[in-house]
């Protein structure tokens, strides 16, 4: 998630997202004839005039977009571009010059919620003109968006009850126990990977940790346990390029060479999605200039600066790449991390330097949008241009977490003495491999919960199934380094 200019000021207009927002919409809500009611264009974000969003708009400033699935966008003089749903939040649309982002409207009374998956939210829908590589968009404006016509015929309401924030409940503030009634359960019921209770967060309270382990912090109902299906078998194609790639590959270790950055420790800050985005910009920055230029990124920029975000409580890396393209993103030693440490961490902190700021061009879902993604997909991405930004879904036993080829352990409420939720986490793919002794196929993932956790702040996952959902929303983008200078050591994250 994310947004903020190349200054220094910047969330004035945004510090009004506060938490993620309590959305669901899916692709079939969205597909038909949308209107646009575009505001007035300013310089900048912070120039806009979000009155004239609101306010009746005269012919010259409505815009027609169709979307077609599953990922075409065609104005009213048969203009075609792209369109892509940011997972279940919002949509961003690319046609002719201009580029387009809002989040779905909705309404909330108590725990019951309903999502206007027809309409924009008020004052978080913005357009801009496509920025040239490296530059900062111009034209600036928002607008109101409805469907005037549905191509799906499905409801454009959905109602469900509001995951409610686990920071606010009694439960919340309870401790996390070492849980070795899960870890003996997981270790009997397979050998791919071994549970261990993590010394390091017990007497964390639960909100805490369902902070540092989700991008989305709210309370769900506990999931029906799953049993482990696999995925259909791959296409041909796919199984082509699969078939074409190293059997390992591990960006840690390239002829001897490590192009991943040192591992980071985001803390109880629910910053995963900044660290990942983050990660995943500068490992790509390692990559094209042969470790010349070894960059630390501020996520602490993002979770600050952003209005594409909601700073402790959640974001998308897919956001924090546009942020990247809109603002660029200022390096670490220009805007060190405080998050997890200190709250409501001021933007002013961010410089205004363009040597510590890095910018971004062609981000996108791995697959081309998002619900596209797939292993050679994945596989391809990563080999070619680098690590991926990945979201998975966080179970209890992932944080007992040793060592080996983790999946989900099926473990029905009476195994677990801690009442911990699974919520969304994102990560940092860097490479696979297949075990010699089982044939197991798993990714390698670089997590942002410090050296403490598993195999020094890594852990392996089940590959070609979409194990926790990891094959499903990757992210990938191209960092823009024409004007940055190497930013000496690294800050000694841990």
């Amino acid at each position: 998630m994310n947004i903020n200019l190349l200054v220094v000021i910047v969330v004035a207009a945004f510090a009004v997202a506060s938490a993620d927002w309590p959305v669901h919409c899916i692709r079939p809500q969205i597909l038909g004839n949308w209107t646009f009611s575009l505001g007035t264009t300013a310089d900048s974000f912070q120039s806009i005039d979000y009155s004239s969003c609101s306010a009746s708009a005269k012919p010259s400033e409505m815009l027609r977009i169709s979307l077609i699935d599953p990922d075409v966008a065609v104005d009213s003089s048969g203009v075609s571009g792209f369109w892509t749903l940011i997972y279940d939040q919002g949509i961003e649309i690319t046609l002719g010059s201009k580029k387009l982002f809002w989040f779905f409207n909705y309404s909330q009374q108590g725990d019951n919620v309903t999502s206007y998956c027809d309409q924009s939210l008020d004052r978080q829908a913005w357009f801009h003109d496509v920025p040239a590589v490296g530059k900062p968009p111009s034209n600036w404006g928002c607008f109101t968006a409805s469907m005037s016509s549905s191509a799906s015929g499905s409801p454009s309401t959905t109602s469900h009850t509001s995951r409610m924030s686990l920071l606010r409940t009694p439960i919340g503030q309870q401790n996390y126990a070492a849980d070795h009634q899960l870890c003996n359960h997981v270790n009997s019921a397979q050998k791919s990977w071994r549970a261990e209770p993590n010394p390091h967060f017990v007497g964390m309270s639960i909100a805490e940790l369902q902070r540092m382990s989700g991008a989305r912090p709210y309370q769900r109902p506990r999931l029906t346990v799953r049993p482990h299906v696999s995925k259909k078998s791959a296409a041909p194609a796919d199984a082509a390029i699969i078939s074409s790639l190293p059997r390992n590959w591990d960006w840690r270790n390239i002829s001897g060479e490590n192009f991943v950055e040192p591992m980071r420790d985001q803390l109880t800050c629910g910053s995963c999605y900044a660290f990942a985005g983050t990660s995943m910009l500068a490992e790509r920055i390692r990559i094209i200039t042969g470790n010349a230029i070894t960059p630390v990124l501020s996520p602490q920029d993002i979770v600050s600066c952003s209005s594409y975000s909601q700073g402790c409580d959640g974001g998308f890396s897919y956001l924090v790449s546009k942020y990247g393209e809109d603002f660029g993103i200022a390096l670490e030693q220009c805007f060190p991390y405080q998050s997890g440490v200190l709250t409501n961490v001021s933007c002013s902190g961010r410089c205004s330097d363009p040597t510590q700021i890095v910018r971004v061009t062609r981000y996108e879902y791995v697959g081309g949008y998002f619900g596209a993604c797939s292993e050679a997909a994945m596989m391809q991405e990563i080999y070619t241009h680098g690590p991926v930004a990945v979201a998975i879904e966080v179970y209890p036993d992932l944080l007992n977490y040793r060592d080996g080829i983790y999946h989900h352990v099926a473990s029905s409420d009476e195994v677990s003495a801690n009442p911990w939720e699974a919520t969304n986490h994102e990560v940092v793919v860097v490479g696979w491999g297949v075990d010699d002794a089982t044939q197991e196929n798993y990714w390698i993932v670089k997590n942002s919960w410090g050296r403490h956790f598993g195999l020094t702040g890594y852990f392996y996952v089940r590959r070609s199934t979409d194990e926790i959902a990891i094959e499903s929303m990757a992210v990938s983008a191209e960092p823009v380094i024409q004007h940055l200078v190497d930013a000496g050591p690294d800050p000694g994250y841990a």
